[in-house]
């Protein structure tokens, strides 16, 4: 019945102004700000409240509801919220809201011509909620261990030959190995095995190990007294826990490396038993100085190793494996929303400031002695300090005019002279923040 009284009465005002008071949302636009949207719609004690965006540079809003006739104007408000009382219990209501100047006189915003609908549902008085959780489950894949790659040797079936008389591999020297056995009256003997042979390595690769878990949100609450639902708004403040993962991280204690190792051979030698030198290279001739020196000649031959050349050795690497956290996503403490940050996730920063005034003295204050003009009649004593030569002539004259003593002197007087100083804006740099996932360093 209101808001058709209301009705009459704006039609009756409509006739003096169509454009400050229309009953419609119809009308041109002055500007092209925002369309106010409506965020929420919700019964409340005593009507229903209805919520809207701030449009920047707008005035005013104005708030309309949709009767039988269309859209009719409620109020005009510089507040972003307005509660309609005018309302009954278990009926639906639908609103909208557009921008005014602030005479009321031009609309400077469109407006949504759906409008948002509500159902008001009046509360029990004196009734206090009691209120049930309403959650949203997800799956969330879980890495138990990453991927990784190793090196696996590959083996051959090599034919190798082996001296039955010292158990040496001899497939490469096999008829010099055996020569030596015979100058050394040893017998000739070997015999051909099978062995593996490393001829490379190929590389493995172990696939991630996974498992997903259900993650609980918390994303509203319902009354289990009255039924009221609220959930949680977009402009809900989180308040981040962070998740973790744990990884195996290989660190290299000491790093491959190769050298050379000497080869040695056993060859047979010519030894002097006479003075023990090595003859083998001049036999002959050394045992000709000791007949000369009227000395016996006498040598034996024995077995001796041999450096013939060098084999190159790899020292495999020395490494261990260190645990590794990870922040890879968060957790609102409140709702218990969960987000959680791609594997390829590089921070943007962005600094966090803190403003200060800073007080910076341009003149530090000091005390002067100065020399001052100072009238002498004794009536007047004015200070002529300031005063122009044309301005002291003046009042001398006056003084001259009144019959007085047209005069002046000077003295000195100490003055002090304040600090003179401003403020300003320090602005320093007390942490970063990334503008992607929200996380906060502070230095």
């Amino acid at each position: 019945m209101k808001k058709a009284l209301l009705s009459v009465a704006m039609a009756a005002v409509i006739s003096l102004s169509a454009t400050a008071v229309s009953s419609t949302v119809v009308g041109a636009v002055s500007s092209n700000l925002a369309t106010p949207k409506i965020t929420k719609a919700e019964s409340v004690d005593g009507g229903v409240k209805i919520s809207w965006n701030k449009s920047n540079g707008a005035e005013k809003y104005r708030v309309y509801y949709k009767g039988s006739k269309g859209w009719t104007r409620m109020v005009d408000t510089t507040s972003t919220s307005y509660i309609d009382k005018d309302v009954s219990s278990g009926k639906n209501y639908t609103y909208t809201v557009r921008c005014i100047n602030s005479s009321a006189t031009k609309f400077t915003s469109g407006y949504d011509s759906k409008g948002k609908s509500v159902k008001y549902i009046s509360a029990p008085a004196e009734h206090t909620h009691s209120w049930q959780k309403i959650t949203k489950e997800t799956q969330v894949k879980v890495v138990d261990k990453e991927a990784y790659t190793y090196e696996e040797p590959i083996y051959e079936k090599h034919d190798r030959t082996i001296c039955k008389v010292c158990g040496a591999d001899i497939t490469d020297n096999c008829s010099e190995h055996n020569k030596q056995h015979a100058l050394n009256g040893e017998p000739v003997s070997y015999h051909n095995v099978w062995v593996n042979v490393q001829v490379g390595t190929k590389t493995i690769t172990v696939p991630e190990k996974s498992h997903y878990e259900t993650i609980t949100e918390v994303v509203g609450r319902k009354c289990t007294v009255c039924g009221k639902v609220e959930m949680f708004s977009e402009e809900h403040t989180h308040t981040w826990q962070n998740i973790t993962k744990e990884t195996q991280v290989k660190v290299v204690d000491k790093e491959a490396y190769t050298y050379e190792e000497p080869i040695y051979e056993k060859q047979g030698r010519y030894i002097c038993k006479v003075c023990g030198a090595d003859i083998t290279e001049n036999t002959t001739a050394h045992n000709k100085q000791h007949a000369l020196n009227g000395e016996p000649v006498s040598y034996k031959t024995v077995s001796v190793e041999v450096q013939v050349g060098t084999k190159t050795v790899t020292v495999p690497e020395k490494f261990h494996y260190e645990t590794k956290t990870e922040v890879v996503g968060r957790k609102c403490t409140v709702c218990g929303k969960v987000e959680m940050f791609s594997e390829e996730h590089t921070h943007t920063w962005q600094n966090v400031t803190k403003e200060t005034k800073v007080k910076v003295v341009d003149e530090e204050a000091t005390v002067k002695q100065m020399q001052t003009v100072v009238c002498s009649e004794p009536t007047c004593q004015n200070d002529l300090s300031g005063y122009t030569s044309e301005q002291i002539s003046e009042h001398m004259k006056q003084h001259a005019l009144n019959g007085e003593n047209a005069g002046w002197h000077t003295s000195t007087k100490t003055v002090e002279v304040p600090e003179k100083f401003h403020y300003e804006t320090k602005t320093e740099v007390v942490g970063r923040k990334c503008t992607e996932c929200g996380e906060i360093e502070y230095y």
